[in-house]
């Protein structure tokens, strides 16, 4: 549920609450509660996909699901963004792009626990109600996977 920037922008004078988990994906939003919150008062990413647009805009970081399957890469990419080297940032954000959107083809965190499944990394067991990804899916999944190179030292999961 959206918590609003009104109620947020409360809720964050409370100096128990420290930071927030913004995504609602409304840039707008994101903007406002960044420009008003308190100092030191933290705002991140929700999205691995808006990350940079959030750190940007000044927030802190993201909440990634990307990291449980490129987890070096995703902490080089926002080291990159937090020190405002663009460039390196966005074309990280490009490369992982896809991976980043195939995340959410299906309920999270499904497509993530295949990927890490295929990398031989886990076993692609998830408790009820959650599903495995269907079979159209895993194929994407693997073919992403595949082009990114994270499929090289795959071994059979245990």
């Amino acid at each position: 549920m959206n918590i609003e920037p009104a109620t947020l922008l409360r809720l964050q004078a409370i100096p128990n609450i420290a930071a927030v988990k913004e995504s609602s994906g409304n840039l707008a939003q994101i903007a406002e509660i960044i420009t008003q919150a308190r100092a030191g008062f933290r705002v991140y990413a929700g999205d691995d996909s808006i990350a940079l647009d959030v750190i940007e805009l000044g927030g802190h970081g993201v909440v990634s699901v990307a990291s449980n399957e490129i987890p070096a890469e995703m902490s080089d990419l926002i080291a990159a963004a937090l020190a405002k080297n663009w460039p390196k940032a966005r074309g990280m954000q490009q490369r992982f792009a896809q991976l980043m959107k195939a995340n959410f083809c299906e309920s999270n965190p499904a497509p993530a626990k295949a990927v890490l499944a295929l990398m031989g990394k886990m076993s692609d067991t998830l408790r009820l109600p959650m599903l495995p990804v269907t079979a159209a899916s895993r194929e994407k999944l693997a073919t992403i996977a595949s082009e990114l190179g994270l499929l090289a030292n795959a071994t059979a999961a245990k």
